[in-house]
């Protein structure tokens, strides 16, 4: 066995991102807003284009959890493009897969993009959004010292069943 290393995702490695990410659409569609229809149709090209301007404007870096070659957790954080909220980072698509989930891996990605967040000049604030119901990393994101601005009641409707929205931040 293989021990699991956190590290940076590079731009060319945006193909493993981009199938984490449609396995965790399949495995759980409610813990996100993107449907996995829209999710293919996009295709990988445009998440490999926006991830290389992040990585070559520092406005951005995804952290990966490896086994061996393998993508099996995943959290991205991108700096705000306009001016006004250029004070935040954004946290997103945090994702372990069940396999590897147990040995706080979402922990070590998220606690490394805080890092990031810190490291950019100006930033102040790492803000996140957490469909209601997803207590795992509400708890986690609790733990690491988010905390809960506001629910938005009914902001999902999937497959009928609407779904809440927490939005959380953490002040650096």
């Amino acid at each position: 066995m293989t021990a699991i290393t956190v590290d940076v995702v590079l731009p060319e490695q945006s193909q493993a991102v981009y199938d984490l990410r449609l396995r965790a659409l399949q495995e759980d569609p409610k813990i996100f807003g993107q449907s996995i229809d829209e999710y293919i149709a996009q295709g990988v090209e445009p998440l490999r284009t926006s991830y290389q301007r992040q990585r070559d404007t520092n406005m951005g870096a995804i952290f990966g959890a490896w086994d061996g070659d393998a993508l099996v957790g995943m959290a991205g954080c991108a700096r705000q493009h306009y001016r006004k909220e250029s004070h935040k980072t954004y946290l997103w698509g945090v994702y372990v897969l069940p396999a590897a989930r147990g040995q706080a891996l979402g922990r070590r990605m998220v606690e490394d993009a805080i890092q990031y967040s810190r490291s950019l000049v100006g930033v102040e604030d790492v803000t996140l959004a957490v469909t209601e119901g997803n207590n795992h990393a509400y708890q986690l994101y609790l733990s690491v010292g988010f905390e809960h601005l506001i629910t938005e009641p009914r902001y999902y409707k999937i497959e009928g069943v609407y779904h809440g929205l927490i939005r959380m931040v953490k002040r650096l």
